[in-house]
């Protein structure tokens, strides 16, 4: 690990400049033994499809999030030198800046074959990224309990990018037109994309979709940097999406309609989809470049917001009123946010009281020689958050999944704990986070 640590410093202090308030900083770990038997049973895969047994972080400084745009382009530029410096895996990329998880965590993860050929992880993310993934609503509770400070690589992560592991396992059995049809079935014309080149970050959509999802012809603004839309999601709503339409809407009406057309601001490009499960840009040799385009995943609200806007801007309507709709929304949701990580924080220092109060216990008792009891049960309680509403609830000692239903009112409802569904019997613990599905 030190010699991709050293490795990826110096190819890092080569490729780009010094900016202040932007230093990087990089991390390592190994995987344990217990967690890389867990993978390879869960996933029923041999150890040498286990590409996070090393990892490496690195973070990028963004001033207290004042250089948080500049801050995301930086990490795409190192992804770039990541890719240059060792080969990628295929179908072991993922872009959570772009489409950040629900959870709200954002990172870019992706594999490579290390110096000594073997697979290495690497995650990129900004300062506030990082932070976020550690102490905000996307830490994971075990980072607390353990006090590993890497341990968000080690297992909040894996659930969620197993997606990608599928993907590649099913390239090399050769079934991957399956995978493709579901992963991007739903792309059609006027879709937004980034388009992604080293650092720069530009606004896209797409103009046509063929040979079955395969091949993109896809409009790219050259006057349309989103390195800042991308370091918050927020400010892709409305504006950002009437951007897209217009520049959906020039392309229509100037008939164009081949790779190559455009004006000096907007080009036509051809984008195929490649063995590492991206849409890399093919030039006019039929040549596949580095530069490729990232889809934008949308969630139910954005999805109806965006095609509002587009059915606005191909008839000629103001779009004001989605926007007035759009704050409105933006507003109450920042709030419950933020109210919602009021509740985290005051949870995380219950658990670290009661992690206190259990270690005095626990030293009274040795030291006279008592016998130890379960401190939960002396508290008689446990503490969680429940969501969809984020409410922290204090229950018995030995409460279930199904009380904590019950007690908000959605008796019979699918539970998730941690993110993992369970049964209804399942007893609670301090600090779970329990999903109640609507």
């Amino acid at each position: 690990m030190v010699i991709c640590e050293e490795a990826l410093e110096r190819e890092m202090i080569i490729s780009s400049s010094y900016v202040p308030g932007m230093e990087i900083t990089l991390s390592s770990r190994l995987k344990s033994l217990y967690s890389l038997y867990s993978k390879m049973k869960r996933k029923d895969v041999s150890i040498d499809k286990v590409y996070d047994a090393r990892a490496l972080r690195v973070v990028v400084g963004d001033k207290n999030g004042t250089l948080h745009g500049p801050a995301v382009r930086c990490c795409y530029s190192l992804l770039d030198i990541v890719h240059r410096l060792w080969t990628p895996i295929d179908g072991e990329f993922d872009d959570y800046i772009i489409n950040p998880k629900p959870s709200g965590y954002q990172s870019l993860h992706t594999a490579v074959q290390g110096p000594d050929n073997s697979p290495l992880e690497v995650q990129i993310r900004t300062q506030r990224m990082h932070e976020c993934a550690e102490h905000g609503l996307a830490a994971h509770w075990l980072y607390k309990e353990t006090g590993n400070p890497f341990l968000s690589i080690d297992s909040m992560d894996e659930p969620e990018t197993e997606a990608s592991s599928y993907f590649s396992k099913n390239l090399e059995e050769g079934n991957s037109s399956d995978i493709l049809s579901s992963k991007y079935k739903s792309l059609k014309a006027g879709h937004p994309v980034l388009r992604v080149e080293g650092s720069h970050l530009l606004a896209a959509v797409i103009i046509s979709v063929e040979n079955d999802e395969r091949e993109l012809l896809v409009a790219v603004s050259f006057g349309l940097a989103a390195s800042e839309a991308v370091a918050d999601r927020r400010s892709f709503q409305i504006k950002r999406w009437e951007a897209y339409a217009r520049l959906y809407k020039k392309v229509s009406d100037e008939w164009w309609f081949e790779p190559g057309h455009g004006d000096w601001f907007t080009c036509l490009e051809k984008y195929t989809l490649c063995r590492d499960g991206m849409y890399h840009k093919q030039d006019q040799f039929g040549r596949l470049l580095p530069t490729f385009i990232q889809v934008i995943n949308f969630t139910e609200q954005e999805k109806s917001e965006y095609w509002a806007v587009v059915s606005a801007v191909f008839e000629g309507r103001q779009v004001d009123w989605i926007t007035s709709r759009s704050k409105f929304d933006l507003v109450a949701s920042t709030s419950v946010e933020a109210g919602i990580d009021n509740k985290v924080n005051l949870l995380r220092t219950m658990l670290s009281w009661e992690e206190q109060l259990r270690s005095e216990v626990n030293f009274k008792q040795t030291k006279h020689d008592v016998k130890l009891y379960d401190l939960h049960g002396s508290l008689g309680e446990v503490v969680i958050i429940c969501w969809p509403h984020g409410e922290i609830l204090r229950l018995k000692a030995g409460s279930t999944a199904t009380d904590a239903a019950q007690r908000v009112g959605l008796e019979g409802k699918l539970v998730l704990i941690n993110g993992q569904l369970v049964l209804p019997n399942t007893k609670l613990k301090d600090g779970d986070v329990v999903e109640v599905r609507i």
